[in-house]
């Protein structure tokens, strides 16, 4: 049970909006002021909630400075537990997890709102993305591709083929079967089809793949939007960082592949998705 307080330090909220942006910030993100400013510019009303386990000045000062809702969780107890407690505050049908790093282009809102009421029956809406490196210093550049961002796309194109939405359940599986090509901060969740979900406490990386997974055995279309609405920032302070440093994210590639494949199979994948993970990096390859 999520246990906190509200504290509201804004009133950006429009009674004609059916879709939230929650921001689950953690710590002192020098980010978080350029996200929040990303989705309060959408170009179709919608609600911003700023959630955080770790207030501090930085979280407050960004959620006074835009009139955006701060609300304090007092149960810290990992990535995990922080997406859902974000995902419950949420009152609107529609709701975003959206990273505190990352920024949303203006249209991003109105691509998935309309996505998924095209298709009542969608549990997700997801979208392509970019990646923001940025250095240390402060410069960023925007990275269109990569090699792990072109078989991301190759898997979404034999996935989806000429549709927009996955309806059975075998091919929701097997979209993700090979790695997960569905960006989290990307994602739109409709809350009347996914229920009082909670994220997996047991994953600290691999919450989003785990949480797709589930998802996908459970009622609901998985439907992809092809444009590039989203950069997900790439620096070397970020979360996914992080996890590649201290070995969660082989662990945990491990652990999911063994849940869907033979224990042989498993090694192969997670092998050669080691071989992926430079893609994370810096770098300016492509």
């Amino acid at each position: 049970m999520w246990v906190g307080i509200t504290r509201q330090v804004g009133s950006r909220v429009s009674e004609r909006s059916c879709h939230t942006f929650v921001i689950p910030a953690y710590g002192e993100s020098p980010f978080l002021d350029e996200c929040v400013s990303s989705v309060i510019a959408q170009d179709v009303p919608v609600e911003v909630i700023i959630s955080t386990s770790t207030p501090n000045d930085v979280i407050t000062s960004v959620a006074e400075k835009f009139g955006v809702k701060l609300i304090v969780n007092d149960n810290r107890q990992g990535i995990a537990r922080d997406w859902t407690a974000a995902y419950e505050v949420a009152t609107t049908r529609y709701v975003t997890l959206a990273h505190q790093d990352d920024i949303y282009d203006p249209k991003y809102s109105r691509l998935v709102v309309e996505a998924a009421q095209r298709n009542t029956n969608s549990s997700i809406v997801f979208c392509d993305y970019v990646e923001r490196l940025t250095y240390i210093g402060g410069e960023s550049k925007v990275r269109e591709t990569n090699s792990i961002l072109k078989v991301k796309r190759l898997i979404l194109r034999v996935c989806y083929l000429r549709s927009v939405a996955i309806h059975q359940r075998w091919r929701k599986l097997l979209l993700l079967r090979f790695g997960s090509p569905i960006s989290c901060p990307t994602v739109l969740f409709n809350k009347e089809l996914c229920g009082s979900f909670r994220f997996d406490p047991s994953f600290k990386v691999n919450v989003d793949w785990d949480a797709w997974l589930r998802l996908a055995k459970m009622k609901g279309a998985f439907v992809f939007v092809r444009s590039r609405a989203v950069q997900h920032r790439i620096y070397a302070d970020s979360a996914t960082s992080r996890g590649l440093r201290s070995k969660d994210r082989q662990l945990e590639d491990k652990r999911i592949f063994e849940s869907l494949w033979p224990r042989y199979v498993a090694a192969v994948l997670s092998a050669l998705y080691r071989l992926s993970y430079g893609s994370n990096s810096l770098s300016d390859q492509s």
